[in-house]
């Protein structure tokens, strides 16, 4: 009887032995755990904003490839200063004529023969490109009324030109740029690229000579140029806090041998739940220091009008 239980003393303290390392590990181990620092956040866990919810402009940076199409409608007023020369007039009289001409919507919207307007866009990461294309095919009317100097210098003759033309035009734009900063609610973006400007112009003009219009030369003036403008800007878009309304921006400088230019707009927008937006902007496209010779001449051209478009993502 004594043999037995001194027989099973052994174990019973092996037991215990084990019983007591197992708990001494689990409590070393915990305090390890407390001890040992947290695992550091992934980036994309650290660009979401504190109450969890990505927002439009995380989406945007998320390191996916992302497109975008928006058809628009732009109503520009024309402001353009033209001095052509009438070849058909007397030498000695001159015949050079200069017109400040402005043309609003109200005046166009009803002589549009087609029109085009579009821009389109891809993003990923920190790198975005860029276009817009922009085709109006208008005619309108306008009237001068002057006078010139009779051969003799004494002899002042009043001059009536009556004009029709007929403008074509398509301006196009390409561009690239990167990501200089951006946040959960804005971001600020830096572009360069190249603008077209092809131009066909065809002047019909009649001009009637003195009071009671004994000479009437008439005749037609083209001027087909294209002319294109390198360009770099800044542009980019800043939410408010319910990350539905928006304000986007864009400004740029174009340089050229024969022309100048610069673009800008700003206004509003709203994102719908399902990611597409609705846009409503005043947009500003100025040409400037044209380099042509006669007849026609071209000083400056600017168009500046509200747009409203639809921005669908592809």
């Amino acid at each position: 009887m004594n043999l037995a239980i001194r027989g099973r003393a052994p174990y019973k303290a092996l037991l215990c032995a084990l019983t007591f390392a197992a708990f001494a590990g689990q409590t070393a181990v915990a305090r390890a755990q407390d001890a040992a620092p947290a695992p550091s956040a992934s980036p994309a866990a650290t660009q979401a904003p504190a109450d969890g919810q990505m927002t439009p402009m995380d989406r945007q940076y998320d390191g996916k490839l992302h497109g975008t199409i928006t058809p628009y409608v732009w109503l520009p007023t024309l402001h353009q200063n033209l001095q052509y020369t009438l070849p058909t007039l007397p030498q000695h009289t001159g015949g050079t004529f200069q017109k400040d001409l402005q043309v609003g919507p109200s005046d166009y919207l009803a002589k549009i023969n087609s029109t085009i307007m579009f821009s389109a866009s891809a993003r990923q990461g920190l790198g975005f490109v860029f276009g817009d294309y922009i085709y109006t095919n208008l005619s309108t009317n306008s009237n001068i009324v002057t006078s010139i100097t009779g051969p003799l210098g004494h002899v002042t003759i009043p001059v009536h030109v009556s004009t029709s033309s007929r403008l074509a035009s398509s301006i196009w734009e390409l561009a690239g740029g990167f990501t200089l900063a951006h946040g959960h609610s804005a971001d600020l973006n830096f572009f360069a690229g190249w603008r077209q400007f092809p131009i066909n112009l065809t002047l019909g003009y009649n001009a009637t000579l003195g009071q009671h219009g004994l000479i009437a030369p008439s005749g037609t003036l083209t001027l087909n140029r294209s002319f294109g403008n390198f360009i770099y800007g800044l542009q980019g878009k800043a939410y408010f806090d319910n990350a539905r309304w928006f304000v986007p921006y864009y400004v740029d400088f174009g340089a050229g041998n024969e022309v100048q230019s610069w673009q800008g707009y700003v206004g509003a927008g709203y994102q719908f739940p399902h990611g597409q937006s609705l846009l409503l902007t005043y947009r500003n496209l100025s040409y400037y220091g044209f380099a042509l010779e006669p007849p026609i001449q071209l000083q400056r051209v600017s168009l500046g009008g509200p747009l409203l478009g639809y921005t669908m993502n592809l």
